[in-house]
Formats: C-alpha cells, sequence, structure tokens
C-alpha cells in the first residue's frame, strides 16, 4: 500500500486490511508512526494482539506516544 508514513495513513490503511473480507493475519508497518496509529483501529475493531492481549491504548496519540523526530532535509551527516 502506498502511503505518506504519517499516523492518518498508518490509521487509514490498518482499517482498509483489517475490514477486507478476508484480513491478513500480520501487518508489518515501515515505520513506527504507522504502526503506533493502527493500534487504536485494532481496539476499535474488536481485534487482539498476537499473545491474546488487546491493545492497552486505544487513544494513542502518536506524536506523544514517539519521540520528535527531526527530518535531515538529505543523505548528508545528521545534525548534531
Amino acid at each position: 500500500m502506498l502511503t505518506d508514513y504519517g499516523d492518518e495513513a498508518g490509521g487509514r490503511e490498518t482499517r482498509q486490511l483489517l475490514t477486507r473480507p478476508a484480513p491478513p493475519t500480520a501487518i508489518v508497518y515501515d515505520n513506527d508512526v504507522m504502526a503506533v496509529a493502527g493500534l487504536p483501529v485494532t481496539s476499535e475493531l474488536g481485534l487482539e494482539l498476537v499473545d491474546g492481549r488487546p491493545p492497552d491504548a486505544p487513544d494513542v496519540d502518536v506524536q506523544e506516544a514517539l519521540p520528535r523526530l527531526e527530518p535531515r532535509g538529505g543523505t548528508g551527516p545528521a545534525p548534531v
């Protein structure tokens, strides 16, 4: 699935995948922001995680849950 790698896309695409007639048994996210954004969707749909626990964070604020990421703007060395 093509997305912009943001939290809204993570939640939207998670919902789209999990509401298919034959939903996947696993989802691999390309970044932590999208993965965290998918947790509330699993809770809303009444799904459980692999170990049988329901997600503990149905109202996850992605920006609070993850450290603030700073875009580097290129392939040069990261700023100090």
